[in-house]
């Protein structure tokens, strides 16, 4: 398995030309992909245009499960398929529990997508060692032990999204 870059999706045909059908002609048909984060902003846009594409989406979210459940929704009213797992990427142990669902659910995981991810704008002064864990652990560490509990799921032609 190698990291890539972030690689830019096109929409899919059945998006721009309605008459088309989302059957199984897209490239991402049979694609697992979790994006976390993806109960608002840029991750639910993220996980909404990989549906689209026709992949297998989860939906991650920390505390806004309304969020994601709407997200889910919206997917699976589209015509794809999407499922929410509950799991702060700060925390070891949701992370392990996050991949071991998605390993007994699906088998595998093709695309991860490293989306969560917190900060908080203020002066130097402001920072305590708290700020920085928080920030820290998320940002950093959890993006890094995601991509470790993934690489067993994934195959030669998974794809990560840092």
């Amino acid at each position: 398995m190698t990291i890539s870059p972030v690689q830019t999706l096109s929409p899919p045909a059945a998006i721009d030309d309605p008459s088309r059908s989302k059957t199984t002609t897209s490239k991402l048909a049979n694609k697992i992909a979790l994006v976390t984060g993806a109960s608002k902003g840029i991750g639910a846009s993220i996980v909404k245009h990989l549906g689209a594409s026709g992949a297998t989406v989860i939906v991650n979210y920390a505390t806004s499960q309304s969020g994601a459940d709407k997200i889910v929704a919206d997917i699976t009213a589209d015509g794809g398929q999407a499922t929410a797992i509950q799991g702060d990427f700060s925390k070891l142990e949701d992370i392990t529990r996050t991949f071991a669902q998605i390993k007994q659910t699906h088998g595998k995981l093709d695309i991860l997508v490293n989306n969560a991810g917190v900060y908080s704008f203020g002066a130097i002064e402001q920072i305590t060692p708290e700020e920085f864990y928080r920030q820290f652990n998320l940002n950093v560490l959890g993006l890094l032990l995601a991509i470790k509990e993934a690489i067993p799921l994934m195959g030669t032609e998974g794809s990560v999204a840092p």
